[in-house]
C-alpha cells in the first residue's frame, strides 16, 4: 500500500507565504488583488513590480486596466477589489520598493524667432 507521503508545510519565508498559486494571491484572484492595491492608492508602477517581486506574468493592459479600476468609485463592470487586510497590503507593498519618481526636466527657453 502506498502511504499518503502530502504533509501540510508552512511557508518558510515571508515570500514564500505571498507566492501566488495560479493566479491566485490570498486566496483571491490576481486581478481583484490588482484592483485592491489600486484602491489602497499603490500606483500601477509600483504594483507591476510587486508582480515582477512575485513572478507573476501579467500583461501591461490588464495591470493597468485593474488597478485604476480600483482608483473608481464604482467597480461593478470589473469586479469588486479583494478584501485584503492592513497586514496583507502592507506586505504587498513591501514585496518591492516603490518606484523613484523622475524629476521633471527643466524647461528651457529657446531663442525668439526673428
Amino acid at each position: 500500500m502506498k502511504k499518503d507521503s502530502k504533509k501540510a508545510t508552512e511557508p518558510k519565508t515571508e515570500k514564500q507565504a505571498l507566492a501566488p498559486t495560479l493566479a491566485n494571491l490570498f486566496n483571491y484572484p490576481m486581478t481583484a488583488v490588482m484592483r485592491a492595491l489600486g484602491k489602497a492608492g499603490l500606483s500601477t508602477a509600483h504594483v507591476r513590480d510587486i508582480l515582477a517581486a512575485l513572478k507573476v506574468k501579467t500583461s501591461g493592459s490588464t495591470l493597468s486596466i485593474q488597478v485604476n479600476a480600483g482608483r473608481a468609485k464604482g467597480y461593478a463592470d470589473r469586479g469588486e477589489p479583494a478584501s485584503l487586510t492592513a497586514e496583507q497590503v502592507k506586505q504587498l507593498r513591501n514585496a518591492a520598493p516603490e518606484p523613484v519618481k523622475p524629476e521633471p526636466k527643466a524647461k528651457t527657453e529657446k531663442p525668439a524667432k526673428k
